[in-house]
């Protein structure tokens, strides 16, 4: 795909998002793969972070086109694409991976910034944007603080 042919789905996308739901999209989430252009033209279209990220726990910034932009990162741990990994087999096994995941991270939590993100998504249709509202923005931007 070319950068142009990136930016034109980007677009069409944000647009139908808004469209639909009456709300500006503040962040993403672009299923893999991404190509070396996709943080740059999401800055281009005014989002305020990218949730494609499977690099890290915590959120940081990274610098797109000589400016921070928050990366949030998508976990694949506490994910329910287990299930099609043939790692889970019912809800009560995610559930109960899910809540020792929160135990360790909340104990760890004492001792340094954490973060964690629990995915469960319909595999009919996924949403390839997130209508985060200002305040959430603002607490993923202070968990990256530390880091920009």
């Amino acid at each position: 795909m070319t950068r142009e042919q990136e930016k034109k789905h980007i677009q069409d996308c944000f647009a139908t998002i808004g469209e639909v739901t009456g709300r500006t999209v503040k962040g993403w989430f672009t299923r893999p793969p991404n190509t070396v252009h996709t943080r740059s033209l999401l800055a281009e279209c005014g989002l305020v972070y990218d949730a494609g990220s499977v690099s890290d726990d915590i959120p940081y910034w990274d610098n797109v086109d000589g400016n921070p932009f928050l990366v949030v990162p998508y976990s694949l741990d506490v994910n329910d694409t287990k299930f099609f990994k043939g790692q889970f087999f019912t809800a009560d096994a995610f559930a109960r991976y899910a809540i020792d995941c929160f135990d360790v991270l909340f104990a760890e939590a004492s001792k340094r910034r954490a973060s964690a993100t629990t995915s469960a998504a319909t595999r009919k249709d996924q949403t390839c944007a997130s209508p985060l509202d200002a305040s959430s923005a603002s607490s993923y931007a202070a968990l990256a603080g530390a880091r920009k």
